[in-house]
């Protein structure tokens, strides 16, 4: 009860002191910027019947609105029949719904559009396990679910995400033959059935993963699949078009994507990463760049860990920062940052945790939003959490110790103005970077070097052109000698 009214008290000063009109963007933003981690401990938010309450690496679980908020998508048992149930995490007051059932079915995926228009796509229970969709506009209810796949065909594994145009794309595995499956595509526009077509035709589909940008920056799609122990990924230029490019193919198992944003002046650039398991389940990855529609380099890294693991999630990219995922290992669920060809982790869960899902959209900057399911021995605990993307750049050295090679700090942050930048580097001199959440790149008003190997910065949060740089989160890269920190800045209204 404290905690409830400290918060109205906050709310409080910041209409009538601070003296700014409330809505709800700008109330979030003020709430993030003073608790930026409200949430820093794995929290139960509800049981389940189900073995496979939030399987599937692919099928998201978890997704975030424009204002910060998250919801669960998840399956139950009820009366021995398959359900499914929803819920909701309110930033603000930092409570977590009551659950309730949505439909009858299985296997489900959540995904959201820019204007926060929510869409559920699962199997219903019946032997053909029929692909259903339903819809929910912001502060409306869910939609009488529609069929969208073949009622005479097995399906199964319904993947989704929603492009640029707020359209939904799904891809599932259709049963062809004893042998034989299909990649089934369909695009929902304004609740209907754009077209829906048989997009792949191979032996023995096993798993498959769909993408569209995190920035709802274009259409173009993307899909990976994987059949015996061969992966496949495509992509596809726009809504319209119906050709499909392949552009890898490797051996290997659990593909997962994720797309950012290259340069937010170059619209039709963004960098796929591909990450699957090898041979020997160690995580592989490749990452692209595209321009104009056409593949224009591959950055390979395999493999980036030498262990081997059981189960991999992707997250959103921060470009050219880097970006988060999770990692199962045995009974150790890790949340891990990946940067600079290094992986650095920030959170590990013991106790046998299993089917994690991680939070894809809508892009955070500043935390990953994550699930897992653990054996309760009676049901199944779902939990979650809430945790740092990268570190923090406080006021002051905190995270950092003085002996490290480079370490950095920032004074007044959050700014308004402009924001002092103190790095000392063991290493010579340091490159320093500052980027917005979509890659672009900013330009540093003036630097100048002191004693004792310490740079001195100053940002005036503006760009190049001197235009004033909108509020919210940027980052801070700082590189020296193949050494690299990145550091967190955060931007209020002047």
């Amino acid at each position: 009860m404290k905690q409830f009214v400290f918060k109205f008290y906050i709310i409080y000063i910041y209409i009538f002191v601070i003296n700014k009109p409330i809505n709800m963007k700008s109330l979030t933003l003020f709430w993030a910027i003073l608790f930026p981690l409200t949430i820093t401990s794995q929290t139960i938010i509800t049981q389940s019947n189900s073995p496979y309450a939030t399987a599937n690496h692919n099928q998201r679980k978890i997704i975030r609105d424009s204002y910060n908020h998250v919801y669960l998508v998840f399956e139950d048992i009820e009366n021995d029949t398959s359900i499914i149930k929803y819920t909701q995490f309110d930033y603000l007051f930092q409570t977590w719904n009551i659950p309730i059932k949505l439909f009858d079915g299985n296997s489900p995926t959540i995904a959201i559009s820019r204007e926060n228009k929510q869409y559920i796509t699962y199997c219903s229970n019946d032997s053909l396990a029929k692909i259903m969709v339903s819809s929910k506009p912001e502060n409306e209810n869910w939609c009488e679910p529609i069929v969208i796949s073949d009622t005479s065909k097995i399906c199964k594994l319904p993947v989704t995400d929603v492009d640029s145009s707020g359209c939904l794309n799904v891809a599932w595995i259709q049963k062809n033959t004893i042998s034989n499956d299909i990649i089934k595509f369909s695009k929902i526009c304004n609740d209907s059935v754009y077209f829906n077509y048989s997009a792949f035709n191979d032996f023995n589909i096993t798993d498959v993963a769909i993408a569209n940008n995190l920035q709802f920056s274009s259409n173009r799609i993307y899909i990976s699949y994987q059949t015996n122990s061969e992966i496949k990924s495509y992509y596809k230029k726009t809504n319209s078009d119906s050709v499909w490019i392949n552009y890898e193919n490797h051996t290997g198992s659990s593909p997962c994507l994720s797309v950012g944003n290259i340069t937010p002046e170059l619209i039709s650039s963004e960098m796929p990463r591909i990450m699957f398991l090898d041979s020997l389940s160690r995580i592989n990855l490749n990452q692209y760049y595209f321009y104009d529609d056409s593949l224009h380099q591959n950055i390979q890294n395999n493999p980036m860990l030498s262990d081997s693991v059981n189960y991999i999630v992707i997250d959103n990219i921060i470009v050219p920062i880097g970006f988060s995922f999770l990692q199962l290992k045995s009974d150790t669920l890790i949340n891990s940052f990946f940067q600079e060809y290094n992986v650095k982790n920030f959170d590990t869960i013991v106790g046998n945790p299993i089917y994690p899902s991680i939070a894809y959209k809508h892009f955070n900057p500043d935390s990953v939003d994550f699930v897992w399911m653990s054996n309760n021995g009676t049901n199944y605990d779902i939990y979650y959490l809430r945790s740092e993307k990268v570190p923090y750049l406080p006021g002051s050295i905190k995270k950092q110790d003085k002996d490290d090679d480079i370490y950095a700090y920032g004074f007044p942050n959050p700014f308004s103005n402009e924001i002092n930048i103190v790095i000392h580097s063991n290493s010579g001199i340091p490159v320093v970077k500052i980027y917005d959440i979509s890659g672009k790149e900013y330009t540093l008003k003036s630097q100048y070097s002191s004693i004792n190997k310490t740079y001195n910065f100053i940002w005036d949060g503006k760009d190049s052109s001197g235009n004033i740089a909108k509020s919210g989160t940027y980052f801070l890269n700082v590189s020296c000698n193949n050494k690299v920190i990145n550091r967190r800045i955060i931007k209020i209204s002047q």
